[in-house]
């Protein structure tokens, strides 16, 4: 009986969570730019992440959007392999208009309640062995919200709004959409 109870919590733990920033929060990929990072604490912050266990560093690529002395700002972080398997890797961070920074908030928070009922890691039975994922995560009044799902899972309303965020970082920058490939929806 423990165990089923235990089982159930670890599998919801897995759907999505919401925990208090702290300044301690550590960042595995040093090209992104985590919600809480303690130069953005406090403000509002919103990204899409992919990242893919078995491909080779950075293996990951993130937009962000977040808010700074009253203006929003978009960050971006890409990579693409090049002919002769080179690795190409941009990253880069533009101002952009508060309507299109809030327009993608309000976005996320809609879907959020919607977001926070799904299983987002698929049928138990089903092992996923590319190892990658995108997450959604924010940053509000001091507390973390983070939603993810498996490649295996299927596409979802979290890949659309990942696929939002890709196409406001390529509108500033359409240098970047071949590195942006893992937040297509």
């Amino acid at each position: 009986m423990i165990d089923m109870l235990l089982a159930t919590l670890l599998a919801a733990a897995g759907v999505s969570s919401e925990t208090a920033c702290t300044t301690g929060d550590d960042n595995p990929f040093e090209n992104l730019l985590d919600v809480c990072d303690p130069a953005i604490m406090g403000a509002r912050a919103y990204s899409a992440t992919y990242s893919a266990s078995l491909t080779p560093s950075p293996g990951t690529q993130q937009v962000t959007i977040f808010e700074r002395d009253g203006e929003w700002f978009m960050r971006f972080a890409g990579f693409a392999w090049g002919p002769g398997k080179t690795l190409r890797i941009r990253n880069g961070e533009h101002a952009i208009s508060a309507e299109e920074a809030l327009d993608l908030a309000q976005r996320f928070d809609t879907a959020s309640e919607q977001l926070a009922q799904l299983s987002y890691y698929g049928a138990p039975d089903v092992i996923c062995t590319d190892g990658s994922r995108v997450e959604l995560s924010s940053a509000v009044g001091g507390q973390r919200r983070a939603f993810a799902q498996h490649s295996c899972a299927g596409k979802s309303e979290l890949h659309a709004i990942a696929a939002a965020f890709r196409s406001l970082a390529i509108k500033y920058q359409p240098r970047i959409e071949g590195m942006l490939r893992g937040l297509e929806g």
